[in-house]
């Protein structure tokens, strides 16, 4: 009697555009994500110090400047669900 291989599953097999556009959308979000945390870590920091100290203008200067490079990566990153799925 012959040996017959049992058939599994398809080897997932990618090609190399494919990998480099997953580490090249994998390190953007990486780089993003940091620089969100980086900002409300400022934030936080900057208000706990205007709280001990009792003057927050600190904090509005630090808001005024990280406050429309936030809104963008936030924006890109959390757009809203619509007929709109080009990316």
């Amino acid at each position: 009697m012959r040996y017959v291989p049992k058939v599994g599953k398809e080897f997932p097999v990618s090609s190399a555009k494919e990998k480099a556009q997953y580490l090249a959308e994998f390190t953007r979000s990486t780089i993003a994500i940091s620089v969100v945390v980086a900002a409300i870590l400022a934030l936080l920091v900057a208000a706990a110090i205007g709280a001990c100290h009792g003057e927050f203008s600190a904090l509005r200067t630090l808001w005024s400047v990280i406050s429309l490079p936030l809104g963008l990566v936030i924006g890109h990153y959390f757009r809203g669900a619509g007929d709109n799925e080009d990316h």
